[in-house]
């Protein structure tokens, strides 16, 4: 049985992002949360746990997005009561920015209904 050791692996993500209440109502706090222009999102997590509904995060390549009106490149799911951990290998590049917001609207219309209690949300870039 061979045994292989890498040395100094390079890692993917520089950026942790954390967002500790992501809703559709305060949507300016979710504006490129990675404070860059461009880069690559490796890992979503999606912490759901409490709240009784399932929920969407919504994450559009843009410096700003307003729920309800910009249309998300990506779609989450995280089901009731539950986290949800997605994770991107060869990473999901974005060239103007990551803007994310949570909603229990999965369709992208104007109302946008926020999850009844906080929904953490953490992403690797």
């Amino acid at each position: 049985m061979a045994v292989y050791r890498i040395s100094n692996p390079t890692a993917l993500a520089t950026t942790l992002v954390f967002d500790s209440n992501a809703d559709a109502s305060n949507d300016a706090d979710g504006d490129n949360v990675t404070a860059a222009t461009s880069g690559s999102i490796y890992m979503i997590q999606v912490d759901n746990r409490g709240n009784s509904t399932a929920v969407y995060l919504k994450i559009a390549d843009a410096s700003s997005a307003t729920p309800g009106s910009t249309v998300p490149d990506m779609v989450f799911y995280a089901p009731a009561s539950r986290s949800a951990t997605y994770t991107l290998p060869v990473g999901h590049a974005y060239t103007a920015g990551v803007s994310i917001w949570c909603t229990t609207t999965l369709s992208n219309t104007s109302s946008q209904s926020d999850p009844e209690a906080e929904v953490e949300v953490r992403i690797m870039a």
